[in-house]
């Protein structure tokens, strides 16, 4: 009876270990921004094309950001039947941008990060009226999930405990 008491006891301290590490940001079907990377487009500047997934003929807001989160592009757009709105932007100064995209009730359908490589260099162009004129690139997708380290040192305070629940059990057999 003890020893089942005891399993039970370590299979929840499992669970409840185990759960934060495996929790993620969840973004639901049929919602999301997506980016196809960054290519340059000539001068030093890189053009990237954000595809957002939103509802059906509903009204999308795009922005960019930069890493100080200056604002430097926005735009509007209607979704295809499919839901989806492309915004294609051009950003010829260096560095990391964040892309958000909101539905017409204001709430966020998602991000995109990129990075426009250091070798960019030049002034940026245009306006942002009509979806044209200045944005972001892209090349590195963010990071999500967990790390090899975290997994690791989860196994091994899990090894841990099992080895401490076998040493107490064997300690009250030979006192019993």
């Amino acid at each position: 009876m003890k020893a089942t008491r005891l399993v039970s006891l370590l299979l929840a301290a499992f669970v409840v270990l185990l759960s934060p590490s495996v929790a993620s940001a969840y973004t639901p079907p049929g919602s999301g921004v997506s980016n196809n990377g960054s290519s340059p487009s000539g001068g030093g500047c890189y053009t990237t094309t954000f595809t957002v997934q939103g509802a059906a003929g509903d009204s999308i807001s795009f922005e960019l950001r930069d890493g100080d989160g200056a604002l430097v592009y926005n735009d509007t757009k209607t979704a295809d039947g499919d839901g989806v709105a492309t915004f294609t932007v051009e950003q010829c100064e260096p560095g990391e941008y964040v892309g958000t995209a909101f539905a017409s009730d204001g709430s966020q359908l998602g991000s995109s990060t990129f990075v426009v490589p250091a070798d960019a260099g030049g002034s940026q162009g245009g306006d942002n009226a009509g979806g044209s004129g200045s944005g972001g690139s892209a090349g590195s997708l963010p990071s999500t999930g967990s790390s090899t380290r975290d997994m690791l040192a989860l196994g091994g305070g899990l090894a841990l405990l099992m080895v401490g629940g076998v040493a107490f059990v064997a300690a009250r057999r030979r006192t019993a």
